[in-house]
């Protein structure tokens, strides 16, 4: 059974008189310790598919379901905690706190898991090794490689332990080196600690390098699974 999936979505959004469908009856799953590229033209869909499985959009028909509860009778503390502890998100851009240090990037974001104290600062480092910048967790963004911030977003985004992250063109910033490292850190993280994985990519030969497998999309569906 899939840890988290879409069951007959389609978002439809409203620009003025139009209505645009962004995605139209999408139904697709990622297994727990999977990893799963999603690729697509410009406009397919792919980024309107991640707002939903990360609860930051709600479709306008079907469910988003995790760990076999729908997410659309969640109260939106319960949302809340769904994104906050479930599910973490990258992007393009790294969406760092341009006057924090890498650290305290990370921090924050166990601040606002409940994590205190000496724990806090303990689980900043460790997240921070993790990802290769021990010796960079006192340094500011405006002092990092692109690289060297996305992996900070990654560490920040896996603060809380979600079992799923989602990544939208995580490596769009970077070189073709730097977005190779950064994938097979990701691929790493799937094989040792069963994390789920989506990411959003328009490279082809990365998708296919890193991936267990590939959803592809056209025009708001899915074409190939």
């Amino acid at each position: 059974m899939p840890l988290i999936e879409t069951r007959d979505i389609t978002r439809v959004y409203q620009m003025g008189t139009n209505e645009v469908t962004a995605l139209d009856h999408v139904t697709m799953g990622a297994d727990e310790g999977e990893f799963i590229a999603i690729q697509g033209t410009s406009g397919s869909g792919k980024s309107t598919l991640l707002n939903l499985l990360g609860g930051l959009d709600q479709p306008t028909t079907g469910e988003v379901v995790f760990d076999s509860q729908s997410l659309g009778p969640l109260t939106k503390k319960q949302m809340a905690r769904y994104r906050r502890f479930s599910v973490g998100m990258i992007f393009q851009n790294f969406n760092l706190i341009p006057t924090m240090t890498a650290s305290e990037n990370v921090k924050l974001a166990l601040a606002f898991g409940g994590l205190r104290g000496v724990e806090r600062r303990q689980r900043a480092a460790s997240l921070l090794e993790r990802v290769g910048l021990a010796g960079r967790v006192d340094h500011r963004p405006s002092e990092m490689s692109g690289g060297e911030q996305q992996r900070v977003a990654i560490a920040r985004a896996l603060a809380n332990q979600p079992r799923v992250l989602l990544a939208d063109e995580p490596t769009g910033n970077l070189d073709s080196t730097r977005s190779r490292e950064l994938l097979a850190l990701l691929r790493e993280m799937v094989e040792h600690d069963r994390l789920t994985v989506l990411l959003v990519t328009h490279d082809h030969e990365l998708a296919s390098s890193y991936a267990d497998r590939i959803i592809m999309m056209k025009d708001g569906k899915v074409l190939e699974n």
